[in-house]
């Protein structure tokens, strides 16, 4: 276990990953330090004035700011490790791995655990980073962050179950890549048609029923993202089908890579 998450942080540094995410983590504290104040002129004096000084409610807008930075990183951390898998596996590195005392099942489930671990804590420190940077300079603090940070384990874990699921179909890190982007497009757009109502309006009954099918079967990370700011910033109803049925999913991918996995040779 520990040799895989010794692999997956070399993989973190090697690849150069670790100092993308440093770098947008640097401009967003910049970006944060700077939102303290601001030049406003008054009877033709400059003056400086900080936001706290206007009466404004910076908890709410920081913590979405935040929310937007992790799901930024979240959606770089799965793109850029959707790799892992197909060079993992792939002709001379196969044997190497194979070779460990490990039940195939035991090396891909803790291959997946050491990937989920490693960039969920990357995109935390990222993230909290930021905004404890904020806290500090607005002088307010929310234990919210904390729900925010435990969404992005979940939203994590349900993208990383599909690249490595296509990462072991396929073998090729430029298939999963387009996999996962695909996914993330179809399931915005039929997020869109549900939350505009423009289903009913195709008028062909089969394929309405067809998206329905679409819709409910697959993941879906758009209404995750809308269901944590109903939670967190109680802008709305909580529905719990939302996240069961995402997590689901993600559970049933899990196991369909462990299934496909054990029957596939290298």
């Amino acid at each position: 276990m520990n040799g895989l998450f010794k692999d997956t942080l070399a993989e973190l540094f090697d690849k150069k990953t670790v100092y993308l995410f440093f770098v947008i983590t640097f401009l967003s504290i910049l970006m944060t330090l700077f939102s303290g104040s601001f030049e406003m002129t008054i009877n033709g004096v400059d003056q400086g004035l900080g936001i706290d000084e206007l009466g404004i409610d910076v908890d709410t807008p920081l913590l979405k700011g935040i929310a937007s930075l992790m799901s930024l990183l979240t959606f770089l951390a799965v793109m850029l490790s959707a790799g892992i898998i197909p060079n993992m596996f792939i002709k001379g590195r196969a044997d190497y791995f194979l070779a460990k005392p490990l039940s195939r099942s035991s090396l891909l489930l803790k291959k997946f655990l050491s990937v989920w671990v490693v960039y969920g804590l990357l995109i935390t420190l990222c993230g909290f980073s930021c905004y404890l940077v904020g806290a500090l300079v607005h002088s307010v603090f929310n234990n919210l962050i904390f729900l925010l940070i435990g969404a992005v384990f979940v939203k994590l874990f349900i993208w990383l179950s599909i690249s490595f699921f296509v990462g072991i179909f396929t073998g090729k890190t430029v298939s999963t890549i387009m996999f996962l982007f695909l996914t993330w497009m179809i399931q915005s757009g039929l997020s869109m048609l549900y939350s505009t109502q423009m289903v009913a309006g195709f008028g062909y009954e089969a394929f309405g029923k067809f998206l329905d099918y679409c819709y409910y079967l697959l993941p879906k990370m758009s209404e995750m993202s809308t269901l944590v700011d109903k939670v967190a910033f109680l802008s709305g109803s909580f529905n719990s089908y939302i996240l069961y049925s995402t997590v689901g999913f993600a559970f049933a991918m899990l196991y369909f890579t462990l299934a496909l996995f054990k029957r596939k040779n290298y």
